[in-house]
């Protein structure tokens, strides 16, 4: 009969899919850390519509517009 060794396992690191995104609420401003250096950058402008500005590494690449009120 063969022994079977039991392994001790250090803890592994969570997929990175998995990882929450970090989220900063400062008043109209909504911070969105997706990770991987890409942030989102939410907040209602002064006409009251939703934008969105997508940056990575700190360079915006883009704006995105919803039309219509708040």
């Amino acid at each position: 009969m063969n022994s079977k060794k039991t392994m001790e396992r250090g803890r592994r690191r969570a997929p990175r899919g998995s990882d929450a995104p970090t989220v900063v609420l400062k008043d109209d401003l909504h911070v969105v850390d997706l990770g991987a250096g890409v942030m989102l950058d939410v907040f209602i402008n002064v006409e009251g519509r939703l934008t969105t500005f997508v940056s990575l590494d700190g360079q915006l690449i883009a704006e995105l517009r919803v039309a219509g009120h708040a």
